[in-house]
């Protein structure tokens, strides 16, 4: 009886969390982890430790391991369609598939440093860069890469982790740190003659006891350059490059994406997963369905978002993230915490229920009996400030009265409603 108690004990809390968390775990298990998750469509790849490779062809909903035919260790993965993908990583490597991974192909032989981060514009034409100002380029599908350093002042012999491309002319790379005079400085350059000359866009700098080395960078638009480093500051131009501002976040993620200039998501330890709409300046923390770390994280929409990472972890969302169900009543921010009565009260079978939160933090709100026992969670989990609206449906329980309770942060109202059925 123990056992049997102490497993419907485990299931429900499993199951709540599940339920409430929007961000739903896909693959797990394995001592290997992924570096980098992409995908096109329904289709994606996600990739890592020395020759970890799974597929997916329904959205992230099943993944198919696949045999890269090698040891490598893939730093990135690229989804170009259904059927070619590109992959980058460890001994300077760079694979392709153009039957949807059934078959890879190296397109490149060994050397003594990696490749991190590829982009294209096309089937035919992307780049990729790596250790100590290493680039490489193709105009053909990869069938030849032309590898060369970096024509770069400063930086020319760092480590260069991401990479943007525009056009045929015009892309943007940015550096890992490297130490002068006991700073750190890391770098963004910028070339639009086809690599011949580069342009320094920005420099950051700090102490020696941070990590300034860059870790996303995106042109998301004309005007619009994003980039995020390794110790949780993002820098932003809204001028193509000729000025710049700086936020810093009070944590730290292992990885970035932005879905457009409003809205972006980040990964990080312990599970961790926040989301912005503003841009980058606040972000809220959400109800994630695992503790592994997770260090590669991918919008394939505003929506739709996947992340990978440690022990063969995948986590996706298909709603934002959001919880279902609940539904912002104005755009105002409350000035204080309060939970108005149900309407319509009483009811027969649902009524909504409204309440104010001034503040971001973990929100419940449940449902109980005259004799105080639980019936019913309507939700669960880490909420942004702001004016909510939720419809309770008590379709499965039998006429009478029944309170609603909300606690978030120190706040916490109780109210009473009437079913009569």
């Amino acid at each position: 009886m123990k056992i049997r108690s102490s497993l419907l004990l485990l299931f429900l809390v499993l199951f709540s969390s599940h339920s409430f968390s929007q961000w739903y775990t896909v693959a797990s298990g394995g001592a290997l982890s992924y570096k980098s998750i992409s995908f096109y469509q329904s289709w994606g790849f996600a990739a890592g430790d020395i020759g970890l490779l799974k597929k997916s062809v329904d959205h992230g909903t099943t993944w198919t391991t696949l045999s890269l035919g090698a040891s490598t260790t893939i730093n990135d993965v690229y989804t170009m369609s259904p059927n070619i993908a590109f992959l980058c990583g460890v001994n300077g490597m760079i694979y392709k598939t153009t039957n949807g991974g059934t078959n890879w192909t190296a397109q490149t032989t060994a050397g003594a440093f990696s490749y991190y981060d590829m982009d294209f514009i096309n089937q035919n034409t992307g780049m990729v860069v790596g250790d100590d100002g290493k680039v490489g380029f193709t105009t053909n599908g990869g069938t030849n890469w032309i590898q060369a350093q970096l024509n770069v002042t400063p930086g020319a012999k760092l480590d260069y982790k991401v990479c943007d491309m525009i056009d045929q002319n015009t892309w943007v790379v940015a550096s890992a740190d490297t130490q002068i005079s006991n700073t750190n400085y890391s770098y963004i350059h910028r070339t639009t003659n086809n690599g011949t000359s580069y342009q320094n866009l920005y420099t950051m700098s700090a102490g020696l006891l941070f990590d300034v080395s860059f870790k996303y960078i995106r042109v998301m638009s004309a005007s619009a350059i994003y980039a995020a480093t390794a110790n949780g500051n993002i820098v932003k131009s809204t001028n193509n490059g000729a000025n710049w501002s700086a936020i810093q976040l009070t944590f730290v993620p292992l990885s970035f994406d932005f879905a457009n200039i409003f809205t972006g998501y980040s990964c990080g330890q312990g599970g961790d997963i926040r989301k912005t709409t503003n841009g980058g300046v606040n972000w809220v923390q959400q109800t994630s369905s695992t503790t592994s770390g997770l260090v590669s994280i991918f919008c394939r929409d505003t929506n739709t978002v996947f992340a990978a990472g440690l022990n063969g972890t995948i986590v996706r969302t298909q709603n934002g993230g959001g919880i279902v169900g609940l539904n912002l009543s104005s755009g105002e921010t409350p000035a204080q915490y309060s939970l108005s009565q149900n309407y319509p009260n009483p009811f027969n079978p649902s009524t909504k229920i409204s309440f104010d939160l001034p503040h971001q933090g973990f929100t419940r709100l449940a449902i109980y009996n005259v004799v105080g026992k639980e019936v019913k969670v309507l939700l669960s989990g880490n909420i942004a400030a702001g004016k909510y609206e939720t419809e309770f449906d008590a379709s499965e329980l039998p006429s009478g009265t029944y309170f609603y309770r909300l606690e978030a942060g120190e706040f916490i109202e109780t109210r009473k409603m009437i079913l009569i059925k």
